[in-house]
Order: structure tokens, then sequence, then C-alpha cells
């Protein structure tokens, strides 16, 4: 099972600061601005047909940090390529009203969250596959001047490296040490829309105080989540402590069952059948994203769950299964927010 970047914490914490400090690291620069750079600052807060205007905080050149070396904002970028397949990157960048040149067309723009109208300016798109590189030659052919893979796969190495940033600076983080915030953060100081990007962490965050608040019964109660794929990928547990998901649903107050910390993080949570039982809780949520889920959800080994034998088991198939589950799970900010909405109702319907 190939799930790439899932283990990660919601909150910025310490670390995760760190990560963007060390992502991004501003050049020395005069404290003394002199009327050329006044104008070069004006120019690159300007919108671009792809961005929107600038908010004057970012200061240019900024020396983009990676493991395998730096590159060098000499000015604010005006087409970004966007080169990861998981999707959160681009869905990030429009989360800001910026539109990537280049994007990877894993789902085709046809998320329910995705701005239509933003997506549709997209020039370059390239189908792509979770854990494979997009091909150097298609990225370069859209004429980016900021690259971003802030999802980066166990693949990107040193010749990686050096193969993007031959063709423009790059803007890179590794999935499994960053949130979809450090993502928003990331982008935002980059492309100097700070302010924008924290209004956007400020609106998930008040929507969960908002669910919190309306539904003080999910408060000390246990949540599974699970999703259950095609029978040769199998199910896996979602809910695992240190990802995405467990944290929203601690931060609604929420709490993980025992159970959830015995599930392999090397495997990312895939469920064996002897494991199929450390799924109960208060309330367990299902979704079936594959063609069929009966393999999983009709055995006896599930059926025996108390959860799922006391009706505290919610199952969601086809479209709403992939648009909730892949929402709240795998998106970025705006699949997330899309997604609680149906949460709500969903863990409301496990509980009455």
């Amino acid at each position: 099972m190939t799930q790439s970047g899932i283990f990660r914490g919601t909150r910025l914490t310490a670390l995760s600061a760190a990560v963007i400090a060390a992502v991004l690291t501003l050049s020395a620069c005069s404290t003394e601005m002199t009327a050329g750079d006044t104008e070069q600052t004006a120019a690159a807060t300007e919108a671009s047909s792809l961005l929107p205007a600038g908010e004057g905080t970012t200061e240019y050149p900024l020396t983009l940090e990676t493991p395998f070396g730096e590159t060098v904002l000499e000015e604010r970028p005006e087409r970004v390529a966007v080169v990861s397949a998981v999707g959160v990157d681009t869905e990030s960048l429009l989360a800001l009203n910026a539109v990537p040149v280049f994007a990877v067309a894993k789902y085709d723009g046809e998320d329910p969250w995705l701005p239509e109208d933003l997506w549709e300016q997209v020039e370059f798109t390239e189908q792509g596959v979770a854990g494979e590189e997009i091909s150097a030659e298609s990225i370069a052919a859209s004429e980016p001047d900021l690259i971003v893979n802030l999802q980066a796969y166990e693949t990107f190495d040193q010749n990686r490296f050096d193969q993007l940033s031959s063709i423009a600076p790059v803007l890179y983080a590794d999935a499994e040490e960053t949130s979809w915030q450090d993502v928003l953060n990331s982008l935002g100081k980059t492309l100097d829309l700070e302010t924008a990007a924290a209004e956007k962490i400020a609106e998930f965050d008040a929507r969960i105080e908002d669910i919190k608040a309306d539904n003080p019964e999910f408060a000390g109660k246990t949540i599974s989540m699970v999703n259950v794929y095609g029978r040769e990928t199998g199910a896996s547990y979602e809910t695992m402590p240190g990802t995405d998901t467990a944290a929203i649903v601690e931060s609604l107050g929420f709490t993980l069952p025992e159970n959830a910390y015995k599930f392999p993080e090397e495997e990312y949570g895939e469920i064996s059948d002897e494991m199929v039982g450390l799924i109960d809780a208060d309330v367990v949520l299902v979704g079936i994203l594959g063609d069929t889920g009966a393999y999983f959800t009709d055995q006896p080994l599930f059926q025996q769950i108390p959860a799922v034998a006391e009706g505290r088991t919610v199952i969601t198939e086809g479209d709403e299964a992939q648009d909730f589950t892949w929402g709240l799970t795998r998106a970025g900010i705006l699949g997330k927010l899309w997604a609680l909405d149906t949460f709500e109702d969903l863990a409301t319907q496990a509980l009455s």
C-alpha cells in the first residue's frame, strides 16, 4: 500500500516552524532603500495574470534552502509549476487565489472543492501517479520561474534537485515532515501572500471551533476512520496518532482509542486480517474508495466489531466516500474545509 506523506501533525509546532524557517531564508539586504529599490519592490507586488497582487512583506532576492542545495528567487515569481502528484500543493496555491502554470492533473480538477474558474486557467497539466516523479521535460516546457514540491516523495534526491533547479528555483519539503499548514505558510511567504495564507488557516480553525461548540457530545468519544480500497490494495487506518486526520478529530473533541497506537506506521496504517477488530471505537467511519468494499465490510471479523454490531458505524460509498474521505484525509485546506460539514453529519449520525 503506497500512501506517501500522511504521517504529519496538524497544528504548527516549533518543529513545523523550524521547517518553514529552514526552507525560506531571506538574503541579507541593506536597510537603506534607493528609489530604484522602491520601484522594484512595487513592481514585485503587482498582480500578474496568474497571481494576485503581493502584500509587500516578502523581500526579494529570497533564498530557498533544501537538503540538496540552495536556489534563489531574484524577484517575485509569476509562473509557478507544482510538480507533486499528491495535490495538496496545487490546492493550497488555488486557495491563495493563485494559479499554477503547471500542475499534476491526477484527478483532472474534478474534486468538488476546487475552484473551477481558477483550475481552468492552468496552462499545462500532466497525469501523475502518487510516488512517481513528473517528467522534467514537461515541467521545463511550461517555462516556470518557480518549481514547488512541498509534498516531495522519497524518490526526490540530489539528481532530481539538480535536474529541476536547472529549470527554475525549487521550493522543497519532505511530505512526511510537512503539514498542510506548512504548505500554505511556505507558499504564502514565497509568493508574498503571508496574510492570505494565515487567513485561510484561521478560517479552518474557526470552522473547527464552530463544529466543536455545536456538538458537545463529541467530547471524549473515541473515533476510528478507515479507508477501504480495492482488494489488492486493502484497507488503511486513517486516524493513526500523528496524522493530519487524527489531529483534526482530536481538535473537534474526539480522542483516539488505545488500539490506534497498534497500527504499524511503516505500513501506512494497513489493516491486516488480524487487526480488523482493532478499529473498534465509539464512532467508526468507513469510506469505500474501491469498486467494492464488500470483501472487507462483509467479513465476519468486521461484522463482529462492537461499533458495527451496535450501529455506531457509518459506511459511505461512491462519490460521497471519494469526496468526503479523500477531502478529510488526503486533501489540503480546501478539501478539508469542504469535508468538515460531511464529517459533522456522519459523526452525529453514528452517535445517534
